[in-house]
């Protein structure tokens, strides 16, 4: 056998198509790896962005719920005084606008003195009614807005019902019991929770108390007889001592905001979020705290959902009194329509606080989880003239901090509505 034929056969691949070979696989895998990294994040992207739009859309729905509710019940008065005046006139706002409520839970004054923990540290302890006040930057972080949003929850819309005569006080004490005179109890029972109200003063508001119907009674259309629900029980009280449930007028009112199985929505309702540029948390829950503490959870706050980085609102006002909005306005804190102007107590806070038609609420969304690197995008900005010409020039709110730090590498988005508050249209004029 010759060798060198052998020797020839045994033929393999030499050094340089090894390295060709290596390189041209390198190359491809790198493209694959590559096109698939991308494909990954655009997939993570979207995937991102459709749990912000649900998450957006289930907090929506949950917020304009509470708004298109808002100011039930004791909106509408039947024969009810404005304020000042001493002769009540008819068909007009109840005398609960801008009262301050006053409440106690088993002989302990509740309000004046409780709000939320966390999301409503900064949120004053004292409230006052009207179907949405908002509190402008009182987060924790300063930057988002905390809505107040009251609304009974009476199945049958009920209006303000008049005095008869002044309360009797069957016993005294914080623990007593009473009877209130009205001109009729309409669809009153045991165990309702009240509002009652007295006729305003020539230039502040009365104070205005949370109170219980005592168990058993039947309203005429329950088959009862008795004009004088007896008030006792849980949430009785006998007042604060700048105007007791004894001093009330003959021209006080009452109106029935619900159960304690189906209790009023005095609400509210606000962001945990830290979005500064340094934060390390990801905490951007939203967050609704029960006011009158029907719940019986005290100062702790109930969790609606997540992915909120900013909460901002702003009032749609009707400033000529012809029962339709005209013109937007900021709840700047020291203005007309702040928070501190609008619960003052006096009778020009009861007249703005009518004026107010609806609310646009608006949200900036953030992703769960960030990207490696930041995600280019322009700053997210609510209620911009250049996304909804209706919206006036300079009302946009950008979302501090959003382009530094940790925040440039999360999705953000802004989700905006419109809501008007039904039982405060329906009353014309102011």
């Amino acid at each position: 056998m010759n060798r060198s034929t052998m020797h020839g056969r045994q033929q393999g691949f030499t050094l340089i198509e090894l390295m060709i070979a290596t390189t041209i696989f390198l190359i491809a895998g790198s493209a694959i790896f590559f096109t698939m990294a991308a494909s990954e994040g655009q997939k993570r992207a979207t995937t991102s962005e459709g749990d912000i739009d649900q998450n957006a859309s289930y907090l929506m729905y949950r917020i304009g719920e509470l708004l298109r509710t808002a100011g039930s019940d004791f909106s509408m008065g039947g024969a009810v005084g404005s304020v000042g005046s001493t002769t009540p006139p008819a068909e007009e706002y109840s005398q609960a606008y801008g009262c301050q409520i006053n409440e106690s839970i088993s002989g302990t004054v509740w309000l004046p003195g409780h709000t939320g923990t966390g999301a409503f540290a900064l949120m004053p302890t004292t409230y006052y009614v009207a179907p949405v006040i908002i509190y402008q930057n009182k987060s924790p972080n300063g930057a988002s807005d905390v809505l107040a949003i009251m609304s009974g929850s009476d199945s049958y819309e009920q209006t303000a019902q008049q005095f008869a005569a002044s309360p009797t006080i069957v016993s005294a004490g914080p623990t007593g019991s009473a009877l209130l005179n009205l001109s009729q109890t309409v669809t009153m029972m045991g165990s309702d929770l009240l509002l009652v109200t007295d006729v305003a003063g020539t230039t502040t508001q009365s104070p205005c108390l949370i109170e219980q119907i005592g168990a058993g009674f039947l309203s005429q259309t329950n088959g009862g007889t008795s004009y004088s629900p007896p008030l006792s029980g849980t949430y009785y009280s006998n007042g604060p001592a700048t105007k007791a449930l004894s001093a009330f007028s003959v021209q006080g009112e009452a109106v029935d905001l619900g159960t304690t199985a189906k209790p009023p929505n005095f609400l509210l309702i606000g962001t945990d979020a830290d979005n500064s540029s340094t934060s390390t948390t990801d905490s951007t829950s939203l967050w609704s705290y029960d006011i009158l503490n029907i719940g019986g959870l005290g100062t702790t706050p109930s969790r609606i959902g997540d992915g909120v980085v900013l909460v901002k609102a702003l009032y749609w006002v009707d400033t000529n009194n012809d029962g339709i909005g005209d013109t937007w306005e900021v709840p700047t804190t020291g203005g007309t329509y702040g928070y501190d102007t609008l619960t003052n107590g006096t009778s020009a806070a009861v007249t703005t606080l009518k004026t107010i038609k609806a609310v646009r609420i608006g949200l900036i969304m953030r992703s769960q989880f960030a990207e490696k690197n930041p995600v280019s995008a322009p700053q997210p900005t609510l209620f911009s003239n250049s996304v909804d010409p209706n919206i006036p020039t300079g009302l946009s709110q950008p979302l501090p901090n959003s382009t530094t730090g940790n925040n440039q590498n999360y999705h953000d988005r802004t989700y905006e509505m419109t809501v008007p508050l039904r039982n405060v249209m329906y009353i014309y004029p102011n």
